[in-house]
């Protein structure tokens, strides 16, 4: 529950300016340190349980980091099997578009390992997408 809060009070925040940026980036691609620090700041501890449900929602993000669109692609395929389609290929590409400049200089932590993930074409891949999307 304090993490969906947590998750809550970061995507409501995610339209303003340069300090709300880094939040989502430590929110969705932080390394563990950050995300303690974070939540220590909002009155939050984060057990075991909190990183392993914040790793499986950084899992489809991660994923589209690493393998560009063969990522995308096995996210529509996910998607497709769990009827919710495209949902979450738009949600992860909207994080990676909304912090990619954080992306390209910091990477994105896996915080099974806490070590990073290099953009291997997901940021290109994710624009392509986005720019499909009405405005």
């Amino acid at each position: 529950m304090k993490y969906l809060f947590l998750v809550l009070v970061m995507l409501a925040s995610s339209i303003a300016l340069a300090d709300e940026t880094e939040k989502t980036f430590v929110m969705f691609c932080g390394n563990k340190a950050a995300l303690e620090k974070m939540a220590a700041e909002e009155g939050f501890t984060i057990t075991k349980e909190d990183l392993l449900e914040m790793n499986e929602t950084r899992a489809p993000i991660l994923d589209i980091l690493k393998n560009g669109a063969e990522g995308i692609e096995r996210q529509l395929e996910l998607g497709n099997s769990q009827d919710t389609g495209a949902f979450g290929v738009i949600i992860s590409c909207g994080m990676i578009d909304q912090v990619k400049d954080l992306i390209k200089k910091k990477g994105c932590f896996d915080l099974k390992t806490n070590k990073v993930v290099k953009d291997k074409g997901g940021i290109a891949a994710c624009a392509e997408i986005m720019a499909k999307l009405p405005r």
